[in-house]
């Protein structure tokens, strides 16, 4: 077996996305994982779960050492990267897919895998399905979306939505439903945002409360994901869980341009951007009634 080095950046959407083309590489080569050292310092535990992934760990780089290192040493294919010899390879696809190019176009020699498993455990399925039951806010026949707003700051970074909509969006929903959804708010302990929303009666809180691979399984037991663009919702693709991402205006390319083919073409995969509440609830209706209340999942 031969070991490949790679540094990544420090995001797990980000990370998923280049591993997506790498779990596809030949049987023969295996990863070493060095990730951009970066708070809040999850994405190692994420790159541990990653089948063909033997190490990880942080190293003192960052996202601007990789786009200089990728220009002055191009990588255009997996074969450039087999070339480069023993040493760190740097690899992000970021800049391919914010220009609109299709991941598959990224690495093109290997195939790219939109579905790819988690090396869970049955401890960790467990674990998720036991936080679930013990909720004493779920009961049966409750449809679970799971919401995750972020934090505050990343809020003000990306002038999103404060609590205030995020309340009135939920509201929203449930008048569609009749009432029959219980949000189950996910994220890290940094997700203040999420965790400012615990206080609703229809709301189930697990903010800061799971490993990476309990959120994994949790996201099998909920019936949609709907939030902040984030690795939350690209994990729930990989489970081929219908989702809807909201992203700002300045990443409408590459709100599509990395999302599986058959999530885009069946529309159980939604990018939409920040409007106001009522607007993005008329553009998810179709999406809930498809393929969440009673449609495809």
């Amino acid at each position: 077996m031969t070991t490949i080095t790679l540094g990544v950046p420090s995001g797990i959407g980000d990370i998923s996305w280049v591993y997506s083309k790498l779990h596809c590489a030949p049987q023969e080569f295996d990863f070493e994982i060095t990730v951009s050292d970066g708070w809040p310092h999850r994405s190692a535990e994420f790159c541990r779960l990653l089948p063909r992934v033997v190490k990880a760990e942080y190293q003192d780089f960052d996202y601007k050492d990789i786009l200089v290192a990728q220009k002055f040493n191009p990588i255009t294919t997996f074969d450039d990267i087999v070339k480069y010899g023993l040493g760190r390879t740097m690899l992000s696809c970021n800049f391919h897919l914010e220009s609109g190019k299709r991941l598959e176009k990224f690495l093109p020699d290997l195939d790219t895998d939109f579905h790819y498993p988690l090396k869970t455990t049955e401890e960790d399925a467990l674990a998720a399905k036991e936080l679930i039951i013990a909720s004493a806010s779920a009961a049966p026949g409750d449809v679970l979306i799971g919401i995750s707003a972020a934090s505050y700051r990343g809020s003000e970074a990306w002038d999103t939505w404060r609590a205030p909509k995020w309340n009135r969006f939920l509201d929203l929903l449930q008048e569609i439903a009749n009432k029959r959804f219980r949000f189950v708010l996910l994220g890290g302990f940094w997700d203040d945002l999420t965790f400012a929303l615990s206080k609703r009666p229809d709301a189930v809180e697990f903010v800061g409360k799971t490993t990476i691979a309990q959120a994994y399984e949790m996201q099998k037991l909920l019936d949609g994901y709907i939030g902040f663009s984030s690795g939350l919702g690209v994990l729930a693709t990989l489970l081929s869980r219908p989702t809807v991402m909201l992203w700002p205006k300045h990443q409408v390319a590459l709100s599509t341009s990395w999302a599986p083919p058959d999530m885009l073409k069946d529309k159980s995969y939604v990018a939409l951007q920040w409007d106001e509440p009522f607007e993005v609830v008329q553009q998810v209706e179709g999406w809930l009634k498809n393929h969440v209340l009673g449609g495809s999942s």
